[in-house]
């Protein structure tokens, strides 16, 4: 157990390191070393402007997104089929916590060998929804880095807004809380 603590441990730290090296603040260019700045951020900030229609920044960051979205849809329907066969477990794994009500570290070691032998015989992995999360989580970084870290893009504009300067009006807050709440409403509903 301790070399299995010891172990995740310095997993953590390797994964923290490799986190916190991404979090630079100088300006990024062609010239940028490291492969995080000079091949991950650089190239979606090329993306973004080359998909700036009229030299909107905010088009090209709605429209960049919606190609990432539409590129990990897949990923998303793997998700959601496996939550599905997950929800249809649920009657089976709530059957056999109620046979393996006690505490005792013997009868959980049994209803831990139950619960992954049902698993594996439906074919569900109970982790894999995280996955679209982990691969989500370096992209939306690396769109935060592009924007805040490229001049052209910092310094764009988006209707009649200026992206380095907050929304006076508060219209694209009260918008963004709006949409996340129908989308939240809606995948609740399905």
């Amino acid at each position: 157990m301790k070399k299995y603590k010891r172990l995740l441990l310095m997993a953590g730290l390797v994964t923290l390191v490799f986190v916190l090296s991404a979090c630079g603040t100088a300006p990024v260019s062609e010239s940028s070393t490291g492969i995080w700045d000079r091949y991950i951020v650089y190239y979606f900030a090329q993306a973004i402007k080359f998909l700036s229609l009229g030299g909107s920044v905010g088009i090209g960051i709605i429209l960049f997104t919606l190609v990432i979205r539409i590129i990990l849809l897949p990923l998303m329907h793997f998700q959601t089929k496996s939550m599905r066969k997950t929800q249809e477990l649920q009657p089976q794994l709530k059957a056999l916590q109620q046979k393996y009500s006690s505490k005792d570290p013997e009868t959980q070691r049994l209803f831990r060998e139950e619960q992954q032998r049902l698993y594996a015989e439906n074919n569900v992995n109970p982790y894999i929804g995280c996955l679209p999360l982990l691969v989500q989580l370096p992209i939306m970084m690396a769109l935060y880095q592009a924007i805040s870290r490229v001049p052209e893009l910092k310094e764009g504009t988006f209707l009649w807004l200026s992206l380095d300067k907050p929304d006076p009006y508060l219209i694209l807050p009260i918008l963004a809380a709006v949409f996340t709440f129908a989308s939240t409403y809606l995948s609740s509903m399905s």
